[in-house]
């Protein structure tokens, strides 16, 4: 499925964000009177559904997927396929810290020291449309609103909730096992290869980033529910994959990104963003299939 074509790591293009939401956002609080609902309503998922089953990812992809120097500047490798392509996970390096999962404090200090791995560094999140069940659905997509035939039952080894304001599931507690930084494998892993072509262009946290994203991005991030390694007979969100859209142009071959939603920072002002030889070398989504 993987060709090998380098085996040096990319540019800094790939941040510690997680699925679909950056990790800055602000969470609602709810009152001290307020009770924090543990699941959306029916009425909620109802809703939620509709969009969700109306705007499928693409689960089934055989295209091989080469990793080569990007045609984005600034050198390092990227991601190309003439096909769609599959599903792929985003690994973890198990020789880093706890079975290849590091703690917050750990991540913060490796970005302060602008380590080579930093931006590497993955961060697991709830913010996206669906996620991958490996739990009760052989490891397919099922829109997260779903999660809570889990969260009813007391499965979760995590502490999360659902957040009325924002209409998505949070972590009340992530616990130990949703940072952790990618193996630099680009055979095995070619995930960590993969840039955004939205880079320094729009603020990762902004209404234009999340447009241009959907429309320029093949792949967004999804999280992965799996079973609990730590605690018997519970599930657990630690690991995410990249799933490509539907409606993208594959005529030829074309490098594939994904957003990682980086907040605009003053140091990416001082890159040379312009494409170095053709502007259109990402082609526009066109349409849902």
């Amino acid at each position: 499925m993987i060709e090998r074509v380098g085996s040096q790591g990319s540019r800094i293009n790939r941040p510690a964000r997680s699925a679909s939401l950056p990790t800055k956002i602000k969470q609602s609080r709810a009152t001290p009177t307020e009770k924090i609902p543990k699941v959306p309503s029916d009425e909620e998922i109802e809703r939620l559904l509709r969009y969700e089953l109306a705007h499928p990812l693409a689960e089934h992809g055989t295209g091989k997927i080469t990793i080569k120097e990007s045609v984005f500047p600034g050198g390092g490798l990227g991601a190309f396929a003439s096909q769609l392509p599959p599903p792929i996970e985003y690994k973890r390096d198990r020789s880093v810290g706890k079975d290849g999962y590091i703690t917050q404090a750990e991540s913060d200090a490796s970005w302060a020291r602008k380590d080579e791995g930093s931006t590497y560094i993955m961060e697991v999140t709830l913010g996206a449309d669906w996620f991958r069940d490996e739990v009760g659905g052989n490891g397919k997509l099922k829109p997260m609103q779903t999660m809570h035939k889990y969260v009813r039952k007391g499965m979760m080894a995590q502490k999360i909730r659902w957040d009325c304001a924002m209409s998505q599931y949070v972590f009340e507690d992530k616990g130990e096992r949703v940072l952790y930084r990618a193996l630099l494998d680009p055979e095995n892993n070619p995930s960590p290869y993969l840039n955004d072509a939205l880079f320094g262009k729009f603020d990762g946290e902004s209404d234009e980033y999340e447009v241009e994203d959907e429309c320029i991005n093949l792949f967004t991030m999804i999280p992965c529910l799996s079973w609990s390694q730590t605690q018997k007979g519970k599930v657990e969100f630690s690991s995410v994959w990249y799933y490509p859209r539907n409606g993208f142009p594959w005529d030829k071959e074309r490098e594939v990104t994904v957003g990682y939603h980086w907040p605009l920072e003053p140091w990416m002002k001082l890159a040379d963003l312009s494409l170095s030889s053709n502007e259109k070398a990402v082609p526009e989504r066109e349409s849902d299939q």
